[in-house]
C-alpha cells in the first residue's frame, strides 16, 4: 500500500521539478533575450554627428591683383618732327622714321609670404667617450693672406697737385663760296643749336670767312646757316633760298674748322608743274598721282618735297627722302586727310656730304593751284 502512494507522490514531485525548470529556463531566456536587443539598439542608435570646421583657402597669387613694389620703368620717348616754322624760319628738313621701342619694361616682383623667422637650433652636447671629428670648413680657393701691417705715418709732405690750366673760349670758322668763288664782305650768316634757335650771328670778311666766337652755347647738334632773306644784295635765284652746314659740336677750348659752305644751287630748281598750275583735287588720287619734278643738284644724295598751304604757309604734306629727281603725291596730307582745293605752295631740298658734315640747300616756293 505504501508503495502505491509513493510512486504516484513522486511521479507529482518530477513533474513539479520538470515544470519548475523549464518555467525558470524560460525566464532566463527571457532576460538574456532582453538584454541582447538592449545591446543591438545601443549599437543601432546613432551617435551624434560632429561639427564639420570649415577650412578657407587663401590664394597666394590672385589674379588681377598688382604686384606690390612694381615700378614701371619707361623708355624715352621719340618727339615728332618740328612742323614747318613761318617763312622767317629754315624750312624743316625731313627726318628718317623712328624706330618703335617704346616698350614699357616692367620687373615682376614676387609676392613674398609673412618673414619667416629663423629657428633656433638646439646645440648637441658631446657624447662622453666619443671624439668627434670636426667638419672640414668651405673649402677656400685661396689661403687668405695676413694683414698686412699698417705703414708708421711719416713726416714726408705730400706733393702739392697741379693746377689745371683753365680751357679757352670756343670758335667756330669757314668760308662762304658761290659757284665755288668765295664771298666778298658782309654777307650775314647765323648760328642755331639742336632746337634751331639762333645761337649767334657773324658777317663774313673780305675772302668769304666767317668766325662764330665764344658761342653762348656749347653741345652738339649746331648748323650754320645762310638766308636770301638776310642778305638783301643777292635776287630771288642769284643764291640758294636757304643753305645750312652741320651738324657740328662746339666744346670749350676748341676751334671748329668747317669746310665751305656754298649757297649757290648750282641749276638745282623745279622743273614740273609749272608755277600757278592748277589741278583738280578729285582727279588727284594713287592711281592718278601729281608728280613732282626738279633738275638735279651736283654730287646730291637724298631730295625731298613739301607742300605748304595759306598765307602762313604751314607744311601739310613732306615726302620721305627720295634719290631719284621726281616723287610722287596721291592727294594724301601728312594728317590722313585729302587734298581740297585751295592755294599751294611747293619747294624742294636736297643733301650732300662736304667734308664729314653735311650741306643742305633749299630751293624758292613755287604756286600750285587746286579746284575742287
Amino acid at each position: 500500500m505504501k508503495r502505491e502512494w509513493l510512486l504516484p507522490l513522486v511521479a507529482l514531485l518530477t513533474i513539479g521539478v520538470l515544470v519548475v525548470g523549464i518555467l525558470t529556463c524560460l525566464a532566463l531566456g527571457t532576460l538574456v533575450a532582453g538584454r541582447t536587443i538592449g545591446v543591438r539598439s545601443a549599437f543601432l542608435k546613432p551617435s551624434p554627428t560632429r561639427p564639420r570646421v570649415a577650412v578657407t583657402l587663401t590664394p597666394m597669387s590672385p589674379p588681377g591683383r598688382p604686384t606690390t613694389g612694381v615700378t614701371p620703368t619707361l623708355a624715352a620717348m621719340a618727339q615728332s618732327p618740328t612742323p614747318l616754322p613761318a617763312a622767317t624760319l629754315p624750312p624743316a628738313s625731313p627726318t628718317s622714321p623712328s624706330v618703335p621701342g617704346a616698350t614699357v619694361t616692367q620687373t615682376p616682383t614676387s609676392m613674398a609670404g609673412p618673414p619667416t623667422t629663423a629657428a633656433t637650433s638646439t646645440p648637441v652636447l658631446p657624447t662622453p667617450g666619443l671624439t668627434s671629428t670636426p667638419e672640414p670648413a668651405a673649402s677656400p680657393t685661396s689661403t687668405p693672406e695676413p694683414p698686412s701691417p699698417t705703414p708708421a705715418p711719416t713726416d714726408t709732405p705730400s706733393p702739392t697737385p697741379a693746377v689745371a690750366t683753365p680751357l679757352g673760349p670756343a670758335s667756330v670758322t669757314g668760308r662762304l663760296v658761290r659757284d665755288g668763288v668765295p664771298m666778298e664782305a658782309g654777307v650775314t650768316v647765323k648760328l642755331e643749336d639742336r632746337t634751331y634757335a639762333i645761337v649767334t650771328t657773324a658777317t663774313t670778311d673780305a675772302h668769304g670767312i666767317y668766325t662764330f666766337a665764344n658761342p653762348a652755347s656749347l653741345g652738339t647738334e649746331f648748323n650754320v646757316l645762310f638766308a636770301q632773306e638776310w642778305n638783301g644784295q643777292y635776287n630771288v635765284g642769284d643764291v640758294a633760298s636757304w643753305a645750312w652746314l652741320g651738324p657740328l659740336t662746339i666744346s670749350r677750348g676748341t676751334s671748329v674748322i668747317l669746310p665751305d659752305l656754298e649757297i649757290s644751287l648750282l641749276g638745282f630748281a623745279q622743273a614740273g608743274p609749272p608755277a600757278g598750275a592748277s589741278f583738280s583735287a578729285g582727279t588727284i588720287s594713287a592711281q592718278n598721282p601729281l608728280t613732282f619734278e626738279w633738275a638735279p643738284y651736283p654730287a646730291a644724295s637724298a631730295y625731298w618735297v613739301d607742300l605748304t598751304k595759306g598765307d602762313a604757309m604751314s607744311r601739310v604734306w613732306q615726302s620721305a627722302l627720295v634719290n631719284a629727281t621726281s616723287v610722287a603725291f596721291d592727294g594724301t596730307l601728312d594728317d590722313g586727310a585729302h587734298v581740297t582745293a585751295d592755294t599751294y605752295w611747293w619747294g624742294i631740298g636736297a643733301r650732300r656730304g662736304v667734308g664729314g658734315y653735311q650741306l643742305t640747300v633749299y630751293g624758292y616756293l613755287t604756286t600750285l593751284v587746286i579746284t575742287p
